[in-house]
């Protein structure tokens, strides 16, 4: 019944409802429960015009404006020198060429690999005439300056076949493109984020490739803060002055008072305000939401849709499958359910121990975990 974390609220509530609890608890078992807890409320009633006043004064949230603008090229904190795009070599390639050719315009690629993962009884020369047609009708004039390369991937499937591929190629980010009405989980992208070399961009087909406001879920650690500065970095470079950043985090207080929703939202500003300098937010003005609530992924699929996002930022700790389950599925979750395209960005750290995600992982610090 006794809470530490609810009496170190209360008490920096304010000393009126400090001295309440302790009356409380002292007059329960000297007289009786009624007796305590009806004393209390007259108590309560009877003075809180006088004694009432929250020690905690908030102030609505604002966007946080960058600092200064810096004078660094656009595109330096994309860190997609290495591109590779998975051709389906059907009609919702198309789509997904045209995303590629935005982000050319972009500048974001100097070497790119179009790949295909081969069917054994197809013929390998009539593929690779294919993949080149398909792409220089699209790009030959948006690609002059960049290392194209043409792949046929063979292995048992094609999971296994594209992260060969990734690791060898050490991709920086790797395009897939899916049919909306395909049934299934969308595993290949998946599988690809959790294993493979580098980030992974998830491109719906008829996906719009303007960059007109992205949204990036965090949760105050290192790894969002890197989902964070990619966002900003690829806003800048479309020229889209501004980012939204989501929190989702849970409130598993049982005591509740009328300024409580307000000391919340004043702990998540400070918060937010202390993670962002962690962010190299390239002179973007970065919109918080804060959203109270134990569903994080309907959450951010829902501000998407209330945003009007055309593309989610999210990061990953990309270990194996078990690892995945251990640290959250909320990544795993979005990029099975969301109808625009989705970034998955690679941690410097991704590829460190379980245990040591584990031990350095941000839930075991604190004192009172409410955040997911």
């Amino acid at each position: 019944m006794i809470k530490v974390s609810e009496i170190k609220e209360v008490f920096g509530h304010n000393r009126f409802h400090a001295v309440l609890m302790v009356f409380t608890a002292v007059m329960v078992p000297a007289t009786d429960f009624l007796t305590g807890v009806l004393a209390a409320l007259v108590i309560y009633f009877a003075a809180r015009r006088f004694c009432d006043t929250p020690a905690v004064a908030h102030k609505a949230a604002e966007p946080i404006e960058p600092a200064a603008k810096l004078s660094t090229p656009a595109t330096a904190a994309l860190n997609f020198d290495n591109v590779s795009v998975a051709l389906a070599l059907r009609g919702e390639d198309a789509g997904l060429l045209r995303y590629v050719e935005r982000l050319a315009e972009l500048g974001i690629g100097k070497t790119f690999y179009f790949v295909h993962v081969a069917n054994p009884k197809d013929a390998a020369g009539d593929l690779l005439e294919r993949m080149r047609e398909a792409v220089q009708q699209r790009l030959a004039a948006k690609l002059p300056k960049a290392r194209v390369h043409y792949r046929l991937l063979h292995g048992p499937n094609r999971i296994d076949a594209l992260v060969g591929h990734s690791l060898e190629a050490k991709s920086d980010v790797t395009l897939l493109g899916h049919r909306p009405d395909r049934s299934g989980q969308r595993s290949l992208a998946r599988r690809l984020a959790m294993l493979g070399q580098g980030s992974v961009w998830m491109v719906p087909n008829g996906s719009n490739p303007e960059f007109r406001r992205i949204l990036v879920p965090i949760d105050f650690s290192a790894s969002s803060a890197a989902g964070l500065s990619q966002a900003a970095a690829i806003a800048r470079a479309a020229g889209v002055g501004e980012c939204s950043a989501i929190h989702v985090f849970v409130d598993d207080s049982v005591i509740r008072y009328e300024e409580h929703d307000a000391i919340k939202r004043g702990e998540e500003e400070a918060e937010f305000a202390r993670f962002v300098v962690s962010a190299d937010t390239r002179g973007i003005c970065v919109n918080p939401i804060y959203e109270e609530g134990i569903d994080a992924t309907r959450s951010i699929l829902e501000w998407a849709k209330r945003l009007d996002a055309s593309l989610i930022v999210i990061s990953t700790r990309g270990h194996s499958r078990a690892a995945a389950v251990l640290l959250g599925s909320t990544t795993t979750e979005i990029m099975a359910n969301s109808a625009i395209p989705v970034l998955v960005v690679k941690h410097d750290n991704d590829h460190a121990p379980i245990r040591d995600v584990l031990l350095a992982n941000r839930y075991w610090q604190r004192h009172d975990p409410r955040t997911n």
